[in-house]
């Protein structure tokens, strides 16, 4: 449903728990063009929509690649999956970045009242739209616009949170 290359990724992680169906995903479209990773990419996160039943997907036709980070969390603000502009945009890989909370990227800089107003509306599992520094890997700044929408199944029930962000 969602391309062969999905499918057989996601089964290779059925029978292998150590890698989700999108990190895999993930690692297979860096090796394409960029038309191919950005329909790859998108194609990866309808299929993630797929497995967790996922109520709406309209939020994924923002996306804009390969000129936006995709970054997705579980409920707990670990990060599940990245796309290939997040590591060009800070300098992480996708292996770097796995299972941290987003907020490693913040710092001196970065505004504390954004951050308090970021963590108070994902708390009460609110959309979030604002401009905050963050800092790259080599620790350079770099002003973040980010688009933070909370995820539910089809039940209702809270399963992810989704952020699109841009450095221009």
């Amino acid at each position: 449903m969602f391309g062969e290359k999905y499918n057989e990724m996601r089964l290779a992680n059925y029978k292998s728990a150590s890698k989700s169906p999108l990190w895999m995903a993930s690692e297979f479209v860096m090796s394409g063009d960029v038309k191919k990773i950005k329909t790859t990419e998108l194609e990866f996160l309808l299929g993630m929509a797929n497995d967790f039943n996922w109520k709406s997907t309209a939020e994924l036709n923002k996306v804009k690649l390969p000129y936006m980070a995709v970054v997705v969390t579980d409920v707990h603000k670990n990060i599940v999956w990245v796309n290939g502009y997040f590591e060009t945009m800070t300098g992480y890989t996708k292996a770097e970045v796995l299972n941290k909370n987003p907020k490693f990227l913040q710092g001196k800089a970065t505004d504390t009242l954004t951050l308090h107003t970021i963590r108070k509306k994902i708390n009460g599992q609110r959309k979030f739209k604002g401009t905050l520094i963050n800092y790259k890997k080599n620790g350079e700044e770099y002003r973040c616009n980010v688009d933070i929408q909370p995820i539910y199944n089809m039940e209702g029930i809270h399963t992810h949170y989704i952020a699109f962000e841009t450095d221009r």
